[in-house]
């Protein structure tokens, strides 16, 4: 397995997109709502998904088995 810099580079970017997103929604959350952590709690919980999801994925492609729960659900 080779490591390329330029995908280092993307990965990084993302990881920074994601903080800025969650760091807007703080904001909206405090602007618009006040105390309640609606959009904070939506866009953490949509990247927690996502990174489980891949997780996932990433566990089927290597061929290891997967517990009957998780491949009933077609994941």
């Amino acid at each position: 397995m080779q490591f390329k810099s330029s995908k280092f580079y993307i990965g990084g970017g993302k990881k920074v997109g994601i903080l800025l997103v969650v760091a807007v929604a703080i904001q909206l959350d405090t602007l618009m709502v006040g105390e309640t952590v609606i959009f904070r709690v939506a866009a953490i919980t949509y990247y927690i998904a996502n990174e489980g999801f891949s997780i996932l994925e990433n566990w089927g492609a290597m061929g290891t088995n997967r517990p009957r729960m998780i491949s009933s659900c077609g994941i």
